[in-house]
């Protein structure tokens, strides 16, 4: 009788952990999306047309992510606690996909493959945040290709988030810089010639 009870209680025990040893697992392999907390346009960009804001999102998993899914909502707050919403879609098309995090990669390029950068065209007028009862949330949810597990990510940008003159970092920063204008003097410069 002793040995059916031990028998018993070592067969629990080896259920518990290879329970908590497969969740661990299923823990540790989830999707792991990072987003960048600056919102970068420039408004001396070429395209005369439309300004791009970017949004920059990184893929920091070892495995791809799929069945991405993405939007940016205008939120404007009530006074009376109800909130509108108004959906900015993205100025190019959406991608689905988003590749591994490289463990090995090429020090000579310094962007990654697992780095995203979203345009959207956000006409102040239209989208104005410029005091605390506006702003604009970014949510974007991915699949992990190998454990199936899926997570939602969200972002709120205030006024202070937004950049000009500015670009995010390369590679897997989340940072931001600003980027270099040309003053009249260095326009007025002849470029050199080779012939």
């Amino acid at each position: 009788m002793p040995d059916l009870l031990i028998q018993f209680l070592w067969a629990i025990f080896t259920g518990v952990v290879a329970s908590g040893t497969f969740a661990l697992l299923m823990l540790l392999i989830r999707p792991r999306i990072a987003i960048s907390d600056y919102i970068c346009f420039d408004k001396n960009s070429d395209d005369d047309e439309k300004t791009k804001y970017y949004i920059k999102v990184v893929n920091k998993t070892l495995f791809d992510l799929v069945d991405i899914q993405y939007t940016l909502s205008y939120v404007t707050k009530q006074s009376d606690g109800k909130n509108f919403i108004e959906t900015i879609d993205p100025m190019e098309k959406a991608f689905t996909t988003m590749e591994r995090r490289r463990v090995f990669y090429d020090c000579k390029h310094k962007e990654f493959d697992n780095a995203y950068h979203i345009s959207y065209d956000i006409n102040e007028d239209q989208y104005p945040v410029k005091n605390d009862f506006q702003e604009v949330d970014f949510t974007i949810v991915a699949r992990h290709s190998v454990s199936g597990t899926i997570k939602c990510v969200r972002k709120t940008f205030t006024k202070d988030a937004f950049k000009i003159d500015s670009q995010h970092s390369l590679g897997m920063g989340l940072d931001f810089q600003k980027t270099h204008r040309k003053t009249k003097k260095e326009e007025n410069v002849p470029r050199n010639v080779v012939n």
